[in-house]
This record gives C-alpha cells, sequence and structure tokens, in this order.
C-alpha cells in the first residue's frame, strides 16, 4: 500500500510539475514578452539583425527557444552588445527551476523564521508575528490581537508586511501614531494569516540622502557554482517621489554597485527608463554603500545555509551605524531585470559554464 500511494504521490507530484513548467510557464513566457513587446513600441527600439545573428550563434548550441529581442533590450540600456545577456522568459522558467528547489523554496520562505536561520545577522525589530492565523510576539510566545495593539502602540511608526506568498511588495502596509489606534486595528483585521510587524527601520545617512522617506535596500544576487559561492551582481533600490516602497513594482529605481560600494553614474525603472539622476535631484554615484564588502560577504557566507537554492536573491537594508540588516530572501524567482539593466549579462564570465550545465 506505501508503495502504491508514493507511486500515484509521484505522478501527482509529476503532473503538477508539467503543470508549472508546460501550462504555467508557457502563460508566463507569453505575459513577459508581452510586456517586451510593450517597452519595445514605448522606447521605438529595433533589433539590430547583425545582432540578432550574433545572439542565434551564440546560443544556438544550448537552445533558441527564447524570444531574442530580450539581449537587444538589456544591452541597449546596458550600453553594450552583448549576446550573454539571460532572457527573462528562458530566466523563470528554465534557469531558476534548474538551479533552485521551488518546494523547498516555498517552505522555508516565512519571514517570521529569519530570525531562527540567521540568528547572527542584524534584523528589522520585530514587534509580532502572525503565523497561520496565530498571533505571537516577538519571541514566538502566543499573544492576542489586543496585545499586538497594545506593543505597536508603543513604537512612532511600523511597517505590516504579508511574511509569506508575496512578492513586489504587494500587501504591505504602514502605520504611524498620527493615523490612531482604529487605524491600526483596521490594518491588523485585513492582513491575512501570516504578517510580520516590525518597527520601521531608520536607515544610514548616505543612503537616506538619496530618497529619505523609504528605506533603500540593496539588491544582491548569489549563486552556488562550480564549489563556491559567487556574488553576481548587487543594486540599490530606491523610491522616489515621496514613497516609502523602493522596489521597482512600485515605481523605484535601481541603481548598479561597484566594488567599492559607490553607485554607477546611472539608474532605471523596471521599464528600462533610464535615469541620469535620481528624481528628487540626488546624483546616483554621489552614494556609497557603507561596509560593502561587508554587505557581499555576508550574503555569500548566508547562502551556505540555503543551498537547496543555488540562485539566491538578498534585500539588505543600511542602518543608522552602517551595519547590513537583513530584510528577506528569495530562494527562487528572484528578478533579473534590474540586474542586467544595470550591471550586464547575470552570470557574466561563467555563462557558457553555466548554458552548458542547464541545457
Amino acid at each position: 500500500m506505501k508503495k502504491l500511494y508514493r507511486s500515484v504521490k509521484g505522478i501527482g507530484v509529476g503532473f503538477l510539475d508539467w503543470c508549472e513548467l508546460g501550462l504555467g510557464g508557457g502563460f508566463y513566457r507569453a505575459q513577459l514578452n508581452h510586456e517586451l513587446s510593450k517597452h519595445y513600441r514605448q522606447q521605438s527600439l529595433v533589433m539590430p539583425k547583425s545582432f540578432k545573428a550574433e545572439v542565434k550563434a551564440y546560443w544556438k548550441p544550448y537552445t533558441t527557444r527564447f524570444d531574442m529581442r530580450w539581449q537587444y533590450y538589456f544591452s541597449y540600456h546596458h550600453g553594450e552588445l552583448d549576446p550573454r545577456h539571460i532572457p527573462e522568459d528562458l530566466h523563470f522558467t528554465v534557469f531558476d527551476r534548474a538551479f533552485n528547489n521551488r518546494n523547498f523554496g516555498r517552505g522555508i520562505s516565512e519571514k517570521n523564521y529569519i530570525p531562527l536561520l540567521f540568528p547572527e545577522i542584524k534584523q528589522p525589530k520585530s514587534l509580532a508575528r502572525k503565523i497561520n492565523g496565530i498571533w505571537m510576539n516577538a519571541d514566538f510566545d502566543l499573544i492576542n490581537q489586543d496585545c499586538v495593539l497594545g506593543i505597536c502602540r508603543q513604537f512612532e511608526a511600523i511597517i505590516l508586511k504579508p511574511s509569506i506568498g508575496t512578492g513586489g511588495g504587494h500587501g504591505i502596509q504602514f502605520w504611524q501614531q498620527e493615523d490612531g489606534q482604529q487605524a491600526l486595528k483596521n490594518v491588523l483585521d485585513t492582513m491575512g494569516k501570516n504578517v510580520i510587524v516590525q518597527e520601521f527601520m531608520k536607515q544610514h545617512k548616505n543612503i537616506a540622502q538619496v530618497h529619505p522617506t523609504s528605506v533603500n535596500t540593496i539588491r544582491a544576487v548569489t549563486f552556488y557554482f562550480q564549489g563556491e559561492v559567487h556574488l553576481l551582481s548587487a543594486v540599490l533600490r530606491m523610491g522616489k517621489d515621496g514613497g516609502k516602497m523602493d522596489n521597482g513594482c512600485a515605481g523605484g529605481i535601481s541603481s548598479g554597485i561597484r566594488p567599492d560600494g559607490r553607485l554607477k553614474t546611472m539608474g532605471f525603472n523596471l521599464k528600462g527608463e533610464k535615469f541620469d539622476t535620481h528624481p528628487q535631484g540626488a546624483r546616483f554615484e554621489d552614494c556609497v554603500i557603507p561596509n560593502f564588502p561587508q554587505v557581499v560577504e555576508l550574503v555569500k557566507k548566508s547562502h551556505n545555509k540555503l543551498l537547496h537554492s543555488k540562485l539566491i536573491t538578498w534585500d539588505i537594508a543600511i542602518d543608522e551605524q552602517g551595519e547590513p540588516v537583513i530584510i528577506e530572501f528569495n530562494l527562487f524567482c528572484g528578478g533579473i531585470a534590474p540586474h542586467q539593466l544595470n550591471n550586464g549579462p547575470l552570470f557574466g564570465e561563467m555563462t557558457e559554464a553555466v548554458l552548458k550545465e542547464v541545457f
């Protein structure tokens, strides 16, 4: 009976994987490529025939089942024609699946568990947690919602985030004292079954000067390959126009980070629009990330605990003292557009070796 159960279960899991890769993957590719077509129309982009031939020749030994316009889209904005750029339609449906155990990622991507996984790393001050509909304090002791209200009332400003199953900043709520107690209760009532409540942290002055009302975070990509963890790319994500969110889905801007922690001279939003200065006037290159080498070592070392995922994206803030603060990590389906727009081909000199492994 157990053997039969395992066989049926295996068929079921295989069918679900096929649906995700085949049906779901096909729909998602179509959606991504539809957005790419919009970018091409809005920016009047035309891919040169010579570069298309170069892309086709480079990728022919591996696969040509992707939209080659992605290579020109990233090359055009980065400023150098390079066929090694990874197409987004392949990244999410092939590369990410090849390197990341998504079942493991879904199970462990609970923001409330970050202090259990990384107790040695600084984190925003947690005030309360809701896991599967059950409220707890920061130390995982059971409490009720009235206690949560009492805890939150002691702080000037807080952020409430869905702790699983969301991305792009969806569902995040903010509360400050001037909003009143009823507003806080309303937010707690509508946040869903899995929530993390944290004090709104204060960031380092070097980073705040670009856009002070949002906590501007480093988005770093690490990759375990050929026996070691590599930092593939890092950008600083910044809010704009007085908003509290820094991510691209909320209209934020990103700029590449040089090895010494200084930002590059330009930034991009997710539509590929280029900014020579931040909309609020700051020059990107005037911003230097404090202790950036420490950030790099932190994410590389932390990756060692999560090797079911070989390709991980990390969100790291820098506090007032200049120390790295882990906000969250993505164990699958981390976006690559900001990295390739700002920093070029995701895998860089490792691209051919990566392609040989995947295909």
